[in-house]
């Protein structure tokens, strides 16, 4: 049985919590990636490649509010499908290494296999 680290888990956490206190319809990568970045594993990634933690956040953030949709009803927000295809690749993807937990790396690289997603731009924008 594979699960989430507790890193990922935090991550998938605050990206739902986030969505439903700013009323968004959806979790998108984007709010996955908002709190990726600040995950250990994932920061010290990030700033092997010289890349502005900061002005990526800030970024996301500014799409984020641009882009989200808001909350029709009371419901919570839900996945959108690319988040849990993303998802489902990085769980495979521990799976087919050996391993039982899928981590925020297997997540950061699940999500550059991506097409046409904002968040997945960005990263290879800023050189990841």
């Amino acid at each position: 049985m594979i699960d989430a680290d507790k890193y990922l888990q935090t991550v998938i956490k605050l990206s739902r919590e986030y969505a439903n206190t700013h009323k968004h319809q959806y979790i998108t990568n984007e709010h996955i990636l908002l709190f990726l970045i600040d995950q250990p594993s994932v920061i010290e990634f990030l700033e092997s490649k010289k890349i502005d933690i900061d002005g990526l956040r800030d970024d996301i953030v500014n799409h984020i509010d641009a882009s989200a949709e808001p909350v029709t009803n009371e419901a919570d927000s839900r996945r959108t499908h690319t988040v849990d295809r993303m998802l489902s690749r990085a769980f495979a993807q521990a799976v087919f290494h050996g391993r039982n937990k899928a981590t925020c790396l297997d997540i950061l690289l699940s999500m550059l296999f991506e097409k046409n997603n904002w968040a997945t731009y960005r990263l290879k924008k800023a050189g990841v």
